[in-house]
């Protein structure tokens, strides 16, 4: 991304990104603009309020550049790039996106029974994209598990970031062991790729029914990165200790207005069972902690004796499970 910024300070004019971009991106942008880059923003995966930033550019024969993710696990939605690049064609210029969420997940030809699609390569295949002026940036650490980012352009722009590029020079080359790892992942998705997809997608179709069942409504679509959103930062953490205690990990996000949120990652490894399993202890949680009233006291600190109390239950539940 640093590379990429220290391009578009020569070769592009204003940079426009969407606001729900991910904050590294964002970060490497701010480079361009301490060089004189004019750094915009839009809406959120907002096609109209796109066309009504580029109708700002203004920056002689140099090229707008929009930025964005190729998906977005917060909202569950994959970016319109498709009409994205309609947009930027009237003004001609670059798509950049970060595609890291989708790399190894979505791919191409999906259809209602298969959403996620074949292959694993990213955004660009789910939407059928080829096009010279989309240039790629993704990290291998997701799906596919290995600590490597690439870059994937034409051969013109590979070129270019290849001479121009400061981060070859200044930092560390990627080690032979991420680079194996990187192998043995693209093997096995060649291999048996679509089949744990298929698998990771019955998960996660587990799991948003069992919580549905019960009235919870996860967000994420059918990615494999679900959130509960929660009323504030005490409540959150309960639950989060609460399901920590009982072996279901989760991740903590602090959202805007002092909301925060408990994201659940899912894999194809997990079986069924523990999924639902899983999202029953997360339902119970929940409605026990409704059911003690805690939400309304959530301004202050939760009791210690309400928390004992909700534990006791939980111990309770769980090794009934088990029997």
């Amino acid at each position: 991304m640093w590379d990429m910024a220290r391009l578009f300070v020569e070769y592009a004019g204003d940079i426009f990104i969407d606001e729900g971009a991910y904050a590294i991106m964002r970060w490497a942008m701010m480079y361009a603009q301490t060089h004189g880059v004019t750094i915009r923003t839009f809406r959120h995966y907002d096609v109209e309020a796109l066309e009504t930033a580029l109708k700002s550019h203004t920056s002689g024969t140099k090229m707008p550049v929009v930025v964005c993710d190729g998906f977005c696990p917060e909202c569950g939605q994959v970016a319109p790039l498709q009409s994205f690049l309609l947009s930027l064609r009237k003004k001609g210029g670059w798509l950049l996106i970060d595609d890291t969420q989708a790399m190894g997940i979505l791919g191409e030809a999906h259809t209602a029974k298969a959403p996620y699609g074949f292959g694993g390569g990213g955004s660009l295949k789910w939407q059928n994209i080829n096009d010279p002026f989309v240039v790629s940036v993704f990290s291998c650490a997701k799906a596919f598990g290995a600590p490597v980012a690439a870059i994937c352009g034409s051969n013109h722009f590979i070129e270019k970031i290849d001479s121009a590029s400061l981060t070859r020079v200044h930092c560390s080359p990627v080690s032979m062991a991420s680079i194996r790892a990187v192998q043995n992942a693209l093997h096995i998705n060649h291999k048996e790729g679509n089949m744990l997809r298929t698998r990771l997608l019955k998960n996660v179709h587990c799991f948003r029914q069992t919580l549905l069942h019960t009235g919870i409504r996860a967000r994420g679509g059918l990615f494999p990165v679900q959130s509960l959103m929660l009323p504030d930062r005490s409540s959150a953490h309960l639950l989060w200790k609460l399901l920590s205690n009982n072996g279901v990990r989760s991740v903590m996000l602090q959202r805007t207005n002092n909301r925060a949120a408990l994201c659940f990652l899912l894999s194809s490894q997990f079986e069924e069972s523990d999924i639902e399993r899983a999202a029953r202890l997360i339902a119970m949680l929940w409605h026990k902690i409704i059911n003690n009233n805690t939400l309304t006291c959530f301004t202050r600190s939760v009791p210690a004796r309400q928390v004992r109390s909700i534990e006791q239950g939980v111990r309770a539940y769980t090794f009934g499970e088990r029997s």
